[in-house]
């Protein structure tokens, strides 16, 4: 059953620079598993061509970490029913599978053994989805080294990092994560160019915080940073406050936004300790 890819807005090469990234701050004696999807190709001449537009995950990633590094990739749809890649402590799973509409409410149906003419609410549709991207994330896990049992837990140290969208409709609620991985701790994961690629008043306003923390400054006004940044209230409540990659940038750099109600202001930003990748 093929699924629909939803990473289509992050290039290969930026989503190759984030886990090249990764897998360079990871010793070099622990396995990597990079679960990716694949290329759309094309059979010219008897060989096989990458279609226009499309890039080879594996052939990004190795160029940018090496080809001594080892790490192993399998894509979407070979991820399940495997001891193969047991041995790696870390797995990155570039974006996440997802099927169509029509699948999923095939499955659902099938699932509450449901005719065509039974009714199927928008909430069993929802239930449906969630939970077959839940299962896909869990089996994609599972093939690296998380799968054994040490003491009653997974071995220690391992680590998972997961590419996908938490927007309303086709994304994933990241709050579903530990769901499927009780007692785990979820910390979002930024790579470092993402980051530079912040621009206008957004980039600027994670620059200023910099620069704060560079003179030894752990509070800065809200106020402060509007009139140095030239923005009105509104715009930066709902441009910047209201950014996601913001919020996410925020907290790689080590800081947090707190705001206070009332029109008079007194909100904040506050250096916190930052998140390591």
């Amino acid at each position: 059953m093929q699924g629909r890819r939803h990473i289509a807005t992050v290039s290969v090469h930026s989503l190759a620079d984030g886990i090249a990234e990764v897998i360079k701050s990871l010793p070099d004696d622990e396995g990597v598993l990079v679960v990716y999807h694949k290329p759309k190709t094309y059979t010219h001449r008897g060989a096989e061509k990458l279609c226009r537009g499309e890039s080879d995950m594996i052939a990004e990633v190795s160029e940018r970490v090496g080809p001594d590094r080892g790490v192993q990739f399998v894509n979407w749809g070979r991820h399940t029913a495997t001891n193969e890649f047991k041995d790696c402590k870390h797995v990155i799973l570039a974006g996440i599978l997802q099927y169509n509409v029509a699948q999923y409410e095939a499955t659902g149906r099938g699932a509450k053994k449901a005719s065509v003419e039974d009714d199927f609410s928008d909430d069993d549709f929802r239930a449906t989805r969630i939970g077959e991207i839940s299962h896909h994330i869990f089996q994609a896990a599972c093939r690296g080294s998380i799968r054994k049992t040490v003491n009653g837990g997974c071995p220690e140290g391992c680590k998972l990092y997961v590419v996908f969208s938490t927007d309303r409709g086709n994304g994933f609620p990241r709050e579903q994560l530990s769901v499927i991985f009780p007692d785990s701790e979820v910390i979002d994961w930024v790579p470092s160019h993402a980051e530079k690629q912040l621009g206008g008043k957004v980039g600027q306003t994670i620059e200023l915080l910099k620069r704060a923390e560079q003179d030894g400054r752990t509070e800065i006004d809200a106020s402060e940073v509007m009139e140095e940044i030239g923005v009105s209230r509104p715009n930066f409540l709902k441009d910047i406050v209201g950014h996601k990659g913001f919020q996410i940038a925020l907290k790689h750099i080590g800081w947090e936004y707190v705001s206070t109600r009332g029109r008079g202001g007194g909100s904040r930003f506050i250096r916190r300790l930052p998140i390591n990748v």
